[in-house]
């Protein structure tokens, strides 16, 4: 029997999904269901071939049903013994959640608790998990939580000087995000620089970004927070900026702070400094066509990642084995490299244009030979990692 395993990356109104091969983890077939509870989507790639269903979906499981319906008919799955196991991808884990782990009811019950921290995603991701242990209850499930890779950094990182009662009443403290994804490349860099821990700086740069600093492949420090709102100026999300102006604006819109937060959170960030979009794509043509106020934007996205590079450069304290750009922009943008790059004034980084512009498929070094630290644009796989802490549970 030809074992397979299904990752799943759900969010309040979709999920997305991978079929792999157990043994190597290759790609059988993708694809996503969306507008979930609106009317329905549902796309599924297999042999290089694309298929669109539209369908009424009123809710996770619909979509589930669905899915499992379509990978029946695709013969992808022939018997569901062939299936072995359901990685999910999980935002918020709290400080319960310090690894990933085999879901039963009581971790789902604390996934749905945390959604106090996480409102926009765990109670979608719970009800996927809920749906699947349902609809196929001999099947294990295994979540990998955003949050548990940053569980390493000390108090003196993730405590805000606050109310001390906030903390160990309410659980304010910084927790990061993207985890799976700073933890992916932080392996896969062991293993291109054949090491058994590393000292990097990752910087995941997309629609939502972050940084992380990892000092023998430990994080000591991440930017983002209690939410994903904190740290870096993200496609429509603030990043950090002064507390007070919520109370402020809360006033001055005669709205409730509620109202202030959902716009620092989806209309701010790269879509109101350029004016343009949120995404940097449109505010980098707009730039080389002379746009002052795009320009602008891109030097600011720019300063605040070099603010933090230099930070986290004195935090690790000792020599850097690289630093990585990933995701999206990080991943895609030499441009936006370069801008970043140029910005850092004191660590003797040095860009090698040819470097930088080449195509790639996995990782490209794109320093000079004398540069002082190393630097990469590194693709993210956050399926690949998801995949292989659910191996771990399955005999």
């Amino acid at each position: 029997m030809d074992r397979k395993i299904l990752i799943v990356n759900g969010g309040s109104s979709s999920l997305k999904f991978q079929v792999l091969k157990a043994h190597n983890k290759d790609l059988i077939a993708s694809g996503m269901a969306e507008r979930i509870e609106v009317d329905g989507i549902f796309t599924i790639k297999v042999n290089g071939e694309k298929f669109r269903i539209d369908k009424t979906l009123n809710n996770h499981k619909d979509a589930i049903a669905l899915l499992m319906e379509e990978l029946k008919n695709k013969e992808i799955i022939k018997d569901w013994k062939e299936l072995v196991g359901v990685g999910h991808r999980i935002v918020q884990g709290g400080e319960f959640f310090k690894k990933s782990s085999l879901i039963t009811k009581k971790e789902l019950k604390e996934i749905r608790e945390l959604a106090k921290l996480a409102p926009l995603h765990n109670p979608g991701e719970a009800d996927i998990i809920e749906a699947f242990m349902s609809l196929l209850p001999n099947v294990p499930n295994v979540a990998v939580f955003d949050t548990s890779f940053h569980q390493t950094m000390e108090k003196e990182e993730f405590m805000y000087a606050v109310p001390n009662e906030w903390y160990t009443k309410y659980g304010v403290r910084r927790y990061g995000m993207h985890g799976t994804s700073h933890k992916y490349i932080t392996k896969h860099m062991e293993e291109h620089l054949k090491k058994d821990s590393v000292n990097l700086i990752v910087c995941h740069l997309g629609n939502g970004s972050s940084l992380s600093a990892i000092r023998n492949s430990r994080v000591i420090n991440t930017s983002m927070g209690l939410t994903p709102l904190a740290g870096l100026i993200m496609g429509t999300r603030s990043g950090d900026l002064d507390p007070a102006i919520v109370s402020y604006m809360s006033g001055q819109l005669n709205k409730d702070a509620n109202y202030v937060v959902d716009l620092l959170n989806h209309e701010s960030g790269l879509k109101a400094l350029s004016g343009i979009s949120s995404d940097m794509r449109d505010i980098r043509d707009a730039a080389d066509k002379g746009d002052e106020r795009a320009q602008f934007t891109i030097r600011s996205f720019s300063r605040r990642i070099a603010t933090y590079i230099v930070d986290y450069a004195n935090q690790i304290g000792e020599k850097l084995d690289g630093i990585v750009f990933t995701a999206g922009i990080g991943e895609n943008s030499k441009e936006i490299r370069e801008a970043i790059i140029s910005e850092v004034k004191i660590l003797g980084l040095e860009l090698c244009d040819e470097r930088n512009g080449e195509k790639y498929e996995d990782i490209l070094l794109i320093s000079d030979d004398s540069s002082k630290i190393p630097l990469f644009a590194v693709r993210t796989n956050e399926e690949i990692m998801i995949a292989n802490d659910l191996l771990t549970f399955i005999k």
